[in-house]
């Protein structure tokens, strides 16, 4: 793993770096049978900041996304996809199809993912306007 660019990082982040780095040595060096496990992770964790990042611009704009671009990026903060392929990659036995299956976002976890999204937005007293607009 490249860890040059990890000295232009602020002190804070270089902590959290050089901890994700070593994770995913570790990971490596346990799935050495299945490259494909940390590709997988890589390419989902990646997803987060660039989702985290969006949110951010749309509160400094007062952008109100629409129900279709919010919930596109919900999907990805909510970090299910992570989530998931740490779960295949610690089941140990899970192929590569599974890691794409996961990574294609299934029907199932996105109703789930929207589920949820719902129920927490209902029960919280302050709704964000993008879901306020469509659900109250």
């Amino acid at each position: 793993l490249d860890t040059k660019s990890i000295n232009a990082l602020p002190e804070y982040m270089k902590l959290i770096m050089h901890a994700l780095l070593d994770l995913y040595n570790k990971i490596e060096e346990k799935a050495k049978e299945r490259p494909y496990v940390t590709h997988y992770l890589k390419q989902e964790f990646k997803k987060l900041p660039r989702a985290y990042l969006a949110e951010a611009k749309w509160f400094d704009e007062g952008y109100v996304p629409t129900l279709e671009e919010h919930l596109d990026v919900f999907m990805v903060t909510i970090g299910s996809g992570y989530w998931l392929a740490l779960t295949l990659a610690g089941m140990g036995d899970a192929k590569q199809e599974a890691f794409e299956w996961a990574h294609n976002v299934p029907k199932i976890v996105e109703a789930s993912i929207f589920i949820s999204k719902c129920l927490d937005e209902i029960s919280c007293d302050e709704v964000p306007p993008t879901l306020n607009h469509y659900l109250c």
